[in-house]
């Protein structure tokens, strides 16, 4: 059963390193929302470096991690370098003044999330949901991280019973209606694509469609056609 006063987080890294345990941090980003609540397509001033509201999103100082461990890995360097769109986003985490070390950024995360919970209805029982774009990726990255870096586990932050996984989601979805759930404004060719308010934006979307759509019952056209008119009608890409 869905519970409507649930709050759940998109949670999205941006890394110099696919190593979840000790790759280096650039910058991390989400958006708290509700599954029956409408995301908006987010306007140019919403990727602005926040730490309160329904987003979060800060750049992580580099040098400061090696004393965690922490390291780059050339080919995802490499990666980042690669193109012009992604090059245009490193330099700005690079160059920000609002970068801060990966542990204060982590304790104004997890401020962040107890303030979202706090949203909930003190009748109700608080749950934190956090969702990554896949079951090996973002949260993996703050779960194994966590403990080096501030001293505790993950689970007091968002109990790993309450993780979710996006692309399970998306291929059942998918596997209902025959395309994925991302919404319209999605390009693959946006330029703030890589940017981890933008990623966490559309695959928080991509979780409100999903699941409203799943639980549509099929015989109920219209509503299922709402849900079309939400989503690309004719995706011939994937989000990577």
């Amino acid at each position: 059963m869905i519970n409507t006063t649930d709050i759940h987080v998109m949670v999205d890294l941006e890394t110099l390193s696919n190593d979840t345990r000790n790759g280096v941090v650039l910058a991390l980003g989400a958006v708290a929302f509700q599954i029956q609540t409408p995301i908006l397509e987010p306007l140019p001033g919403e990727y602005e470096f926040s730490t309160s509201g329904n987003r979060f999103f800060l750049p992580i100082e580099i040098a400061g991690q090696r004393k965690y461990g922490l390291t780059t890995e050339p080919e995802t360097v490499n990666w980042w370098f690669g193109s012009d769109d992604r090059c245009r986003i490193i330099a700005t985490y690079l160059a920000s003044i609002y970068a801060r070390p990966i542990n204060d950024v982590f304790e104004m995360f997890e401020n962040w999330v107890m303030a979202e919970a706090a949203l909930v209805e003190p009748t109700q029982e608080k749950k934190i949901y956090m969702w990554s774009h896949g079951v090996t990726y973002d949260c993996v990255h703050l779960a194994e991280k966590w403990p080096k870096i501030m001293g505790a586990s993950f689970n007091t932050v968002c109990p790993f019973r309450q993780m979710r996984d996006t692309r399970t989601l998306y291929a059942v979805y998918e596997m209902k209606y025959g395309w994925k759930p991302y919404p319209q404004w999605a390009k693959k060719d946006h330029p703030m694509k890589h940017h981890p308010l933008y990623d966490a934006y559309v695959q928080a979307v991509a979780v409100q469609i999903a699941i409203n759509g799943l639980l549509a019952p099929t015989s109920n056209w219209a509503l299922v056609y709402g849900y079309m008119l939400m989503c690309r009608m004719n995706v011939t890409w994937l989000w990577w």
